[in-house]
């Protein structure tokens, strides 16, 4: 009996780590980062912006997040755009996938609070700043007492895109663009 016990742990054990060795492969996170090129849209107050996060592992659960912050280097613009998102995709198997966007509609156009009080005839830079991050779990696998762990990987990618922002007219006009 004790040598039947002692077979079948050994075969655990075997097989653990049979996934553990294929397992470096399969059990590998993997995200990308997608920044949608901002811009001002036309001459008006508002910006085109877009982000997406991918993720996804052959394991059974991934989560992922991303979060922008857009700064002018206008002092009328008083208030940075700012977002983010995040979720998980959890099944009973693998493999699982999840795409996070931020703004939710990818992209979004978003007005710059201030924009009225820009001067006429002006032109600043806008700086989209981007923060992502992707997780998988933590997949423990044993057998006869030693325990072998998949997964657990972690992503996280910072990025940033400058662009220009120019308000039509003149000091004196208001209206024309110079």
């Amino acid at each position: 009996m004790r040598r039947a016990n002692m077979l079948k742990e050994m075969a655990a054990f075997a097989a653990s780590l049979l996934l553990l060795d294929s397992g470096t492969a399969w059990a590998d996170l993997h995200a990308s980062l997608q920044i949608y090129t901002p811009n001002q849209v036309g001459l008006s107050g508002s910006v085109r912006i877009g982000h997406a996060v991918t993720a996804g592992t052959n394991l059974n659960s991934v989560w992922a997040s991303v979060s922008f912050r857009v700064e002018c280097d206008d002092p009328h613009i008083k208030l940075a755009l700012v977002g983010g998102g995040g979720d998980s995709n959890n099944q009973i198997l693998g493999p699982v996938q999840i795409t996070i966007t931020a703004p939710s509609n990818y992209p979004s156009e978003k007005p710059l609070i201030g924009w009225t009080d820009v001067k006429a005839g002006s032109s600043f830079e806008c700086v989209d700043y981007v923060w992502a991050s992707a997780k998988s779990n933590l997949l423990p696998i044993g057998g006869g007492g030693s325990t072998v762990n998949l997964g657990g990987d972690s992503w996280d990618r910072n990025d940033f895109k400058a662009f220009d922002v120019v308000k039509p007219g003149t000091a004196l006009s208001g209206g024309c663009i110079p």
